[in-house]
This record gives C-alpha cells, sequence and structure tokens, in this order.
C-alpha cells in the first residue's frame, strides 16, 4: 500500500478520535439539550426550554435551547453515520495492518540454532 493511502488513514482516525469532549444530547427534565463538551460540562435550569452552561471553572458559558424532536434525530442519524464511518475506517486499517504483515513480516526460515 502507497505511503500517501496510510498517511491519509492514520489522519482520519486521529480527526475522529479528537482529544476534546464534543457535545452530545443530555436529558434534563425530559428535554434534551446539548451538552457535556468542555463548556458546559455541568448546568442550571434557566426556564422550562433553557439551560445555563457552566464550564470546569464554574463560570457560566451561555444559553442552550432544548432541541427539538427533528434536531434530535438529525443528531441521532449523523452520530450513526460517524459511527459506521470509524468502524470502516478500523476494519480497513486493520486489514491494511494485516496486508503489511504479510509483506514485511519474515517468512518461515530454516534458521540452525548452535550452541557454543
Amino acid at each position: 500500500m502507497k505511503k500517501e493511502t496510510i498517511g491519509s488513514l492514520l489522519f482520519a482516525a486521529m480527526l475522529f478520535s479528537g482529544c476534546s469532549r464534543g457535545a452530545s444530547p443530555q436529558s434534563v427534565n425530559g428535554k434534551y439539550y446539548m451538552g457535556g463538551d468542555d463548556s458546559c460540562i455541568r448546568y442550571r435550569v434557566y426556564d422550562d426550554n433553557r439551560i445555563i452552561c457552566i464550564d470546569s471553572d464554574g463560570k457560566d458559558t451561555g444559553y442552550r435551547s432544548a432541541m427539538s424532536n427533528q434536531e434530535l434525530q438529525m443528531h441521532m442519524n449523523q452520530k450513526a453515520q460517524n459511527d459506521k464511518a470509524l468502524n470502516d475506517l478500523s476494519r480497513q486499517m486493520n486489514e491494511t495492518g494485516l496486508k503489511m504483515q504479510e509483506i514485511y513480516a519474515p517468512k518461515n526460515y530454516n534458521m540452525n540454532i548452535y550452541r557454543y
């Protein structure tokens, strides 16, 4: 396999695995809000349809409105697509690793081992 292809696979893996936490739907009083990311690790309920996000320093970072059913469904569909893409990439990287082992691994040589 070409170096460019292997490099592209590794770049994609790093892109998908990011270091910071991403927001995801969080249930609060029967409604869903995007939370759990670095700027919204905690929250306070503001009213029936909004929360106030709080970061790790205890600072308010802004309001977030409740998601509509359509927004929640769109998020879940996108997550399913991303999960499938990541699984496909992982499978492809495993297959590439096996091919690389076949190409570069030493063959079964008959080696005579001598004692001193």
